[in-house]
């Protein structure tokens, strides 16, 4: 037997009787024993205000309810535990947790009806509906019994639960049925270890007859005795050295426990994470086909809006001349009262020119009337683009950013898959008795190096998320925060990093790190992005290793935002026409001509400051001026 299995057959003994006990308990005590330990990692909202959990058992098992009676003897966080049974609507909303069996699972819709968002835990026993439920209980091969999580459902409760949970799942039925499994070997490892007994009694028995024989020979080799007390130290010496090994191995053995502890943790936070990708995938999906769709309704609002601008100026063009033969009209009236001509002529002209002019003033008040319509439909149609712009800015956001995880998380993915390829190949070589103390060097070696990767992919994976998450909801919801600038310009930027390793750009920020200033963050996100990719796709076009320079610093009563590029720069023609709705250079390649428009509209109305687009002898300079008090 190694010193290894030595080591571990004193634990496998304890797993075993601790495990034989627990397969003895009855179904009703298995599923008490797992409902006090929900309560250990679920948390009400009022739990500081109250002194005790009321449990409602709504089923007729009256051994179950016995042994739910049980659990008025314990305390959770400091508050009793009271277990009553009933099924009416009022017990139900005066509980904080409902206990209903397989026999009470058609109620769990009208249960979840008349609970709607109140802080009730609802535990099911091996129901099919999964959203009537906070957690079920489930049936597993062997007889066995495990759980499942709704986590929608306790959030829609408005329930905390303890990440921690997944611990409970069954673990120690798992491993009774391991240890069995493990039984027959343990019983050869005992036959082996009481052989290797009986051979160290007998070579104790052969080394004390040595011993006696070397006492009787003693008298005769005095001359010896120095040669014998050196071989007496040198076998101090090895039994201190094999102290010392034991108790290294014992520390290595705790080391690679912990390891371990700490690798299936990671496991399931990678897992976690892998889920949360795949959901961020399905968004980006949605996002990209509501992109296209507004895309296509843009197409035809243009054409739409270029049509009415025709046919306002044909009607112009119309107005214009009945208002020059109304004038002419009114020099003849003039002239022929002046001459006195004839009276009768006089009156029939004049009545005359009254009729024309009453007929022209009737047609320009609907021609006025048909403009201001016409107006209103322009301003609409500009909302639903300014709209759109977002929606695509947006979407473009979450697209990089999906691609920039995919790195951290393919690196995680293959760490893990390395460490799981390790630690089976040492398990296996463990289980045939091929192991030693380097073997168990070089896994931890590799294992802490693989640990170590991991952790730094899944840190950099969660830094962007962050930054992804906070730029995102930034851009849909109006919401007023304090922003240090500087920081959040730099998430900002992270979050276009995908567009900006396109071409090698690189973005530079100056600004102090205590700046800081009030305002919608979604509003001023979409300013800075709008600035950014005008210069990749205008200033940095067939174009590397471009630069970008943010300087922001107090200026009065406002804040100053210097932005400046090393691009292709903006003619002087266009510099006039840069905020203008619609304008851009690249009409037919997917731009709208909107950016800066909203931008400008952004800057000046929500913020109550002013942007310029400033010449520039290289690439384009734009400056932000914001009062640090927005107009309410």
């Amino acid at each position: 037997m190694t010193r290894v299995g030595k080591l571990l057959y004193p634990i496998a003994l304890l797993l075993a009787a601790v495990l034989t006990q627990a397969a003895d308990l009855t179904p009703e005590q298995v599923k008490t024993a797992y409902v006090f330990n929900f309560l250990k990692y679920i948390t009400w909202p009022d739990e500081t205000k109250r002194s005790e959990l009321r449990l409602l058992y709504t089923g007729d098992d009256g051994k179950y309810l016995n042994v739910l009676k049980s659990l008025e003897q314990q305390q959770v966080r400091g508050l009793r535990l009271k277990v009553t049974q009933g099924s009416s609507n009022s017990a139900i909303t005066a509980a904080d947790v409902v206990l209903v069996d397989k026999a009470g699972e058609p109620r769990l819709g009208a249960i979840n009806a008349l609970i709607k968002d109140k802080p009730i835990l609802v535990i099911a026993d091996n129901a099919r509906e999964k959203q009537l439920f906070g957690l079920n209980f489930i049936a597993k091969s062997g007889g066995k019994i495990g759980f499942e999580i709704n986590r929608y459902s306790l959030i829609y409760q408005k329930l905390a639960v303890s990440k921690d949970i997944v611990i409970l799942g069954g673990t120690e039925l798992d491993i009774a049925a391991m240890v069995k499994d493990m039984e027959s070997t343990l019983q050869a490892n005992r036959e082996q270890y009481a052989k290797l007994q009986a051979q160290v009694a007998e070579k104790q028995r052969q080394l004390e007859a040595q011993q006696q024989q070397q006492r009787q020979q003693q008298a005769k080799i005095a001359e010896l005795d120095a040669t014998i007390t050196e071989q007496r130290q040198l076998q101090a010496s090895l039994q201190a050295q094999q102290q010392d090994m034991e108790k290294r191995m014992a520390d290595t053995q705790a080391t690679f426990s912990r390891h371990q502890s700490q690798l299936d943790a990671k496991q399931q936070e990678l897992k976690n994470k892998t889920e949360d990708i795949a959901a961020l995938s399905a968004s980006i999906n949605v996002n990209e086909a509501r992109i296209r769709e507004q895309k296509q309704i843009l197409a035809s609002y243009e054409t739409e809006l270029a049509q009415k601008e025709q046919n306002l100026a044909s009607q112009s063009e119309t107005l214009e001349a009945q208002s020059s033969i109304i004038q002419t009209q009114k020099y003849l009236l003039y002239i022929s009262i002046a001459l006195i001509i004839s009276i009768s002529v006089s009156i029939m002209l004049i009545y005359r020119g009254v009729r024309i002019k009453n007929g022209l003033f009737l047609k320009l008040a609907h021609k006025n009337t048909e403009l201001e319509k016409a107006n209103t439909e322009i301003l609409n149609t500009r909302d639903q683009l300014i709209k759109s712009e977002k929606m695509a800015a947006l979407g473009g956001l979450v697209a990089g950013v999906a691609h920039e995880i995919n790195t951290p998380v393919g690196v995680g993915i293959t760490s893990s898959t390395h460490m799981q390829e390790q630690l089976a190949r040492f398990i296996s070589r463990y289980r045939a008795d091929d192991v030693n103390e380097e073997d168990l060097d070089l896994l931890l070696d590799d294992l802490t190096q693989s640990l170590d990767l991991l952790v730094r992919n899944l840190d950099r994976a969660a830094r962007l998320v962050r930054s992804f998450k906070q730029v995102s909801v930034d851009q849909s919801h109006e919401e007023v925060r304090t922003l240090q600038l500087k920081e959040y310009i730099r998430e900002v930027c992270d979050s276009l990093h995908h567009e900006l390793k396109r071409g090698k750009h690189q973005v530079h920020i100056e600004a102090d790190p205590s700046l800081s200033f009030s305002c919608e963050a979604g509003a001023m996100a979409q300013v800075l992005t709008n600035l950014v990719m005008n210069s990749l796709v205008h200033g940095f076009r067939d174009m590397s290793d471009g630069q970008i320079r943010f300087e922001c610093y107090r200026s009065g009563d406002g804040i100053i935002i210097d932005y400046q590029d090393s691009g292709k720069g903006i003619d002087d023609d266009a510099i006039s026409k840069v905020f203008d709705p619609f304008f851009t250079t690249r009409r037919g390649e997917g731009s709208s001509g909107l950016g800066m428009h909203v931008s400008f509209n952004i800057v000046t109305q929500k913020f109550g400051g002013d942007i310029q687009c400033l010449p520039c002898a290289h690439g384009a300079h734009f400056r932000l001026s914001l009062p640090l008090q927005p107009p309410a």
